[in-house]
């Protein structure tokens, strides 16, 4: 599953710094996100600085986490929280380190601590985080076996599960079926989780309208005044969307799923955010799902108990191994080499070659080469 080669050199140096539902709220989560975008974040900051040397974002409806990668991670999370704290106004942030890191970052991917228990949609989000992030930047070797390790616990959820566990989309979906709005529904988004809602609400006997849109703004408009219930699922940068008043008895039901919450005024409509939906009871996995996802979690993590590869016996006998290849293998090898400056040039860089090699691995950080 997880490439026990790469373990040991992870774990030490990986610190997770996040918010999540269960503490702090969409408007606050969203707040460290802008504050993340601007010219002057901190998490930039951190690696101008030389705390970190590497930092993913992974970003979803529920949580935000950052991934840092340092030689000292405890004192480069404490840097990047106190600034959180200090610009953001946001309190609530947790933070893992080590191995506790690393078993929480894959049973975020696995969706064992998501409100809905094993959704499928939050691995393929932390994936396109690293993804995106490599699209950006290289990744350094650490972030690139860590994404490794993650795809390769994704895929033996999918070959273990052969049910795939809805999301946000399945909270939406309760919500509707408990309320029954009279009529068809209206969604604004057209993007992954606006098409995922219509789905699960079609899926229960719902129905719903086509997906408007920015091209479609004038008629979701219109529609509103006589909608029974709206779901909004885009992505503007902060709220904007006013609902009408309405008349009559009873308030039509608007869910609206974003990160920022698109709508700015409620108008007279009930409001139902991703803060409401989460502080529901949520939906749980049988225990033998969970207790399967939980066993893909401790062999993932086992790999990070190998022995470390940086022991002196390993640094020992790799210098064994220099030495013979100088003194043994190397001479003969010359003696074939006509030109003397070439056979000096020859031996000096292959001695620069092994020196350098052992003291990639000393050091826990692979060249260039070396990652993935």
């Amino acid at each position: 599953m997880v490439d026990p080669m790469f373990a040991a050199a992870v774990a030490k140096d990986v610190m997770i710094v996040g918010a999540s539902h269960r503490t702090v709220s969409n408007d606050d989560r969203n707040k460290l996100v802008q504050l993340d975008d601007a010219d002057a974040s901190p998490v930039k900051a951190l690696i101008a600085g030389g705390h970190a040397r590497a930092v993913v974002r992974v970003a979803t409806c529920a949580r935000v986490e950052w991934v840092i990668v340092a030689d000292r991670p405890d004192w480069a999370a404490s840097l990047l929280e106190a600034s959180w704290t200090r610009r953001a106004g946001v309190a609530g942030l947790h933070r893992h380190e080590g191995e506790a890191a690393l078993r929480y970052l894959l049973s975020v991917a696995l969706g064992l601590d998501s409100v809905v228990e094993g959704e499928s949609a939050i691995g393929r989000q932390v994936l396109q985080a690293f993804a995106t992030a490599h699209d950006a930047a290289p990744l350094d070797p650490t972030l690139r076996r860590l994404w490794h390790a993650i795809a390769s616990v994704v895929s033996e959820k999918r070959r273990a599960l052969s049910v795939q566990f809805a999301g946000v989309e399945r909270l939406v979906a309760d919500l509707v079926d408990a309320r029954k709005p009279a009529g068809p529904i209206s969604i604004f988004g057209r993007g992954e989780i606006a098409r995922a809602i219509a789905t699960a609400l079609g899926d229960r006997g719902h129905v719903t309208e086509a997906l408007y849109g920015r091209a479609t703004l004038a008629a979701f408009r219109a529609r509103l005044e006589a909608s029974a219930c709206v779901v909004v699922a885009a992505s503007a940068h902060e709220a904007w969307l006013d609902l009408p008043a309405r008349s009559g008895s009873g308030a039509p039901l608007c869910i609206d799923v974003s990160s920022p919450t698109q709508v700015r005024d409620p108008g007279g409509f009930e409001l139902h955010t991703l803060d409401t939906l989460f502080a529901g009871a949520g939906a749980k996995m049988a225990n033998d799902a969970r207790a399967l996802l939980q066993t893909l979690v401790e062999a993932a993590i086992g790999a990070y108990r190998m022995p470390d590869p940086t022991t002196p016996e390993v640094l020992a006998e790799l210098s064994r191994q220099k030495d013979r290849l100088l003194a043994e293998r190397l001479p003969p090898l010359l003696a074939e080499v006509g030109d003397p400056e070439l056979r000096k040039r020859l031996r000096a860089e292959l001695q620069s070659f092994s020196h350098a090699m052992i003291t990639s691995v000393r050091n826990g950080r692979p060249g260039k080469g070396g990652g993935s």
